[in-house]
């Protein structure tokens, strides 16, 4: 059985498993102005705690509940006896409305995979998602938490975006220093591909800058090629031995790795 009553947002806490980020819950004075303006024509999703002093968990509607508290409001509620799974459909419902970024969803499924308050099957189900967009989500979970802080609003990052970052981010601090230097961007929606393309970039630099275009050119001072983003383009009049080349340039990284070796 449910209800529909007003109560004191004080008396009110968040569920544990709320999905909605803190850098998304918008601008709450203007929405708190708004509902003492025009009052709260959809009332908040709320399940009795039994607790004395915190009668009831806010289970959808949070943006409505924090509005109604920091603005010292009286808080519409619809008041059901929910289990987790049930809260869990819920939330899924209520924010197919009215949308929430991939981030909040990622740590979302992940906080409830975490809980063992739904399984992976269960989060398909409701979300209807695949098997590998939901691997997806649970990619931002398991980003270095420094990577998140120093991007701030992390509204626009897609699940690809989020999958590149962790994948960087596992191949060491040199890249998960990279991927800090690139925040902003990241910040800003930068794409996968872009960030990994950056990312490189700065690993590549860090190795020894190469300058795009610089020529090779001989002690008698004859041009013999170029050199390019991806390599090496050698001038069309210079005949090139690829057996003794190849066997050249293995000799030399294979120094170099001699030379870096701890």
């Amino acid at each position: 059985m449910e209800k529909i009553i007003n109560i004191d947002p004080k008396h009110c806490r968040r569920w544990a498993y709320a999905d909605r980020s803190d850098f998304e819950m918008g601008d709450l004075f203007k929405l708190a102005q708004d509902i003492r303006e025009n009052g709260q024509i959809e009332p908040v999703v709320v399940r009795p705690t039994g607790d004395k002093d915190t009668l009831y968990e806010v289970i959808t509607g949070s943006r409505r509940f924090e509005a109604a508290r920091s603005g010292d409001l009286s808080l519409r509620a619809r008041v059901v006896n929910l289990s987790d799974g049930q809260a869990f459909v819920a939330q899924v419902k209520e924010n197919q409305k009215e949308g929430i970024s991939d981030y909040s969803k990622g740590i979302f499924y992940s906080r409830l995979l975490e809980g063992k308050k739904a399984t992976k099957a269960e989060i398909l189900s409701v979300a209807q998602i695949s098997r590998t967009q939901l691997d997806r989500f649970l990619t931002f979970k398991k980003v270095p938490e420094v990577i998140w802080r120093s991007v701030g609003n992390i509204s626009k990052v897609s699940v690809r975006a989020a999958q590149t970052i962790f994948l960087l981010s596992k191949k060491g601090e040199a890249f998960v220093e990279a991927l800090l230097e690139i925040s902003d961007e990241i910040k800003k929606g930068a794409g996968s591909r872009r960030i990994d393309e950056m990312v490189g970039e700065i690993i590549q630099g860090e190795s020894g800058k190469i300058d795009h275009e610089a020529s090779l050119v001989l002690p008698s001072g004859q041009k013999i090629g170029t050199w390019k983003k991806n390599g090496i383009q050698f001038s069309k009049d210079i005949p090139i031995d690829q057996k003794k080349l190849s066997k050249a340039l293995l000799v030399f990284f294979g120094k170099e790795q001699t030379t870096r070796a701890p």
